[in-house]
């Protein structure tokens, strides 16, 4: 969480790179990310990458790509080369059955693996706790951010 605080882009953005079935879970987890820490947050499918947020990608862009083994798994994988490519560092959200991500490469969170549609729901639970964690270090109170409508209104 440091690493992002301290260590990342100059500017307070973030970007996430998000291509599982729960991109729903994961939209709503950006928004919490920006209630809460004050940075820009933003979801985007691993397939189109390439289509405008490659090109802010560098060592300073704090990524979080969520490449858990689905059917979307090698376009994934195909988003994290081109993060690394660009001198990227990302932080993977990935199963505890994948083997094929090296530890020592890369950040890897590891999740298990369920089946499809409850995967998302386990995916979230590391991106809230980060935005928790950064929110904290940042010393937000994280009980009443600022600006955020606690009331629902009827017309």
């Amino acid at each position: 969480m440091a690493e992002l605080q301290n260590g990342g882009s100059p500017s307070p953005s973030a970007r996430s790179t998000i291509s599982t079935p729960g991109l729903v879970f994961s939209d709503s987890t950006l928004a919490q990310t920006t209630d809460l820490t004050y940075m820009h947050s933003e979801g985007t499918l691993a397939g189109e990458l390439k289509h405008g947020p490659l090109a802010l990608i560098d060592e300073s862009m704090p990524v979080i790509l969520i490449m858990t083994q689905d059917s979307l798994y090698a376009k994934t994988r195909s988003a994290l080369e081109q993060v690394t490519a660009r001198k990227g560092a990302p932080i993977i959200i990935a199963n505890d059955t994948d083997k094929s991500l090296d530890a020592e490469q890369h950040r890897v969170i590891r999740v298990p693996k369920t089946i499809d549609c409850l995967q998302g729901l386990l995916n979230i639970i590391p991106l809230q706790l980060l935005s928790y964690h950064v929110a904290v270090e940042k010393g937000f109170d994280v009980d009443f951010p600022r600006n955020l409508a606690k009331s629902v209104t009827v017309e």
